[in-house]
């Protein structure tokens, strides 16, 4: 049977890889209270406990302090799994959305041209129909209707 410094060495580098890493994810800024629970020198207090398992949910504590059972609950193959589909997904849609977003973009900018274009026209007509009786179009090309 594994010693709980086995479990604890299969738990690190199953999860982050290696001992800085495990520090780092569960908020400590060094790792050496997680060397020492390694080289059995020390045990992890009760609040790392509970930090391991706020972080790692699927991590199965009765196999990290008892040894009995897997080093993660059933479900986590399957969460792993879907975890990965979901980024899968994820990538597909940002992908098709990014898509659908430079398309909209375009069709913004062609309808922009048409603005300019037909306000073009216009204001060409209302300059050759001599102001339309009293009317202004200022220097900016604003038509300012007579009252």
């Amino acid at each position: 049977m594994e010693t709980f410094e086995q479990r604890m060495e299969s738990l690190v580098k199953s999860v982050a890889g290696n001992a800085n890493k495990f520090a780092l994810s569960l908020g400590a800024e060094r790792a050496n209270m997680i060397y020492k629970v390694l080289k059995g020198e020390t045990l992890p207090s009760l609040e790392t406990i509970f930090r391991i398992k706020k972080v790692y949910p699927d991590i199965n504590l009765e196999w990290l302090l008892n040894g009995n059972g897997n080093m993660f609950v059933q479900n986590h193959d399957e969460n792993k799994q879907v975890n990965e589909s979901q980024k899968e997904n994820l990538a597909l849609n940002q992908s098709l959305y990014e898509k659908i977003i430079q398309e909209k973009e375009k069709v913004i900018a062609e309808l922009r041209e048409d603005k300019e274009f037909l306000k073009g026209i216009v204001l060409k007509e209302l300059r050759n129909m001599g102001k339309l009786k009293g009317n202004l179009i200022s220097p900016s090309n604003e038509v300012f209707l007579a009252s």
